[in-house]
């Protein structure tokens, strides 16, 4: 897999009202100058692989998405964050919405057939790709998945809750996840069909446990004034639990022995602003992460 993550953006990353691009969220660039970079990164191998998985809940038409990254090299100090999105292709639409303005109606030149297209082109006549659909993490990306020492080889991994709109082709739908440094720069890039992740079913890690796997209890959630988390668990000597909020912040770590094979703790959310966070679990080298919702 080569890390390019290619958008032509308006108004964004610096960019003016004028089309321009930005690669791997990079420097901003004309479209014309933008081909040796992209070339460039074409031809370089990027450091690591992606796997994803899925589990797919009927009776409530939920998605734990999981997803796991790994790197060839170790990494010291490092500062990677992962990003998860939906995307959804072949889109199309009959409302005016989905009309297209065209610039480069009859305009002299050969614009790969725009040209002879009115301006706006009729919502019945344009197929979108790659819309975006749901941001599973922040835009910042979700921090604390990969440590700041990455062994090489090591699969790094965590889930994220999906439910589609009643409005979505299912069958369209793509998981979409990069790594981010800490310039914000993209390193790696990867994407699977929503319904490929769910036949592929759990990550093929010894380090991706589901809720259910160790039959974890998170309560009341919605939390108010605390969260409890119990759940049992034999096997590992170290555990640590750590909240995350949207924008990958890690609000609350808590790093403790198994001494007992039982745990029993409570976090404090008093503190806490109401939103949605992300709670990790990590077993030794195993992880489970699982929503929590803060209301004051």
């Amino acid at each position: 897999m080569f890390h390019l993550y290619f958008q032509v953006m308006f108004g964004n990353f610096d960019l003016s009202g004028y089309p321009g691009v930005v690669v791997n969220r990079n420097s901003a660039m004309h479209p014309v100058n933008a081909i040796p970079t992209v070339e460039s990164i074409l031809t370089t191998p990027s450091d690591g692989a992606f796997e994803f998985g899925a589990i797919y809940d009927e009776s409530t038409d939920q998605y734990l998405i999981l997803i796991g990254t790994s790197f060839n090299n170790d990494y010291t100090g490092s500062d990677f964050n992962v990003h998860a999105q939906i995307i959804e292709n072949n889109v199309t639409g009959i409302i005016s919405q989905y009309a297209q303005a065209n610039a480069l109606s009859g305009q002299s030149g050969n614009f790969d057939g725009w040209e002879s297209l009115p301006n706006p082109v009729p919502a019945a006549q344009m197929v979108y790709q790659e819309v975006a659909r749901a941001y599973l993490s922040a835009f910042e990306g979700l921090s604390g998945v990969i440590p700041a020492d990455v062994t090489a080889g090591a699969t790094y991994a965590t889930s994220f809750d999906y439910t589609p709109a009643s409005t979505v082709d299912v069958n369209e739908l793509y998981v979409v996840s990069y790594i981010t440094d800490a310039s914000g720069e993209i390193v790696n890039a990867d994407q699977i069909p929503l319904l490929e992740a769910v036949a592929n079913g759990p990550l093929n890690t010894d380090n991706v446990l589901t809720a259910a796997d160790i039959d974890l209890s998170v309560y009341p959630n919605p939390a108010t004034d605390f969260v409890s988390v119990q759940f049992k668990d034999s096997s590992s000597e170290k555990i640590q639990l750590e909240l995350i909020d949207v924008n990958g912040k890690v609000v609350f770590t808590q790093s403790f022995d198994n001494t007992t094979n039982v745990v029993n703790q409570e976090i404090n959310t008093t503190q806490l602003g109401t939103g949605v966070y992300m709670l990790n679990v990590r077993l030794d080298n195993q992880l489970i992460s699982k929503k929590v919702n803060v209301i004051h």
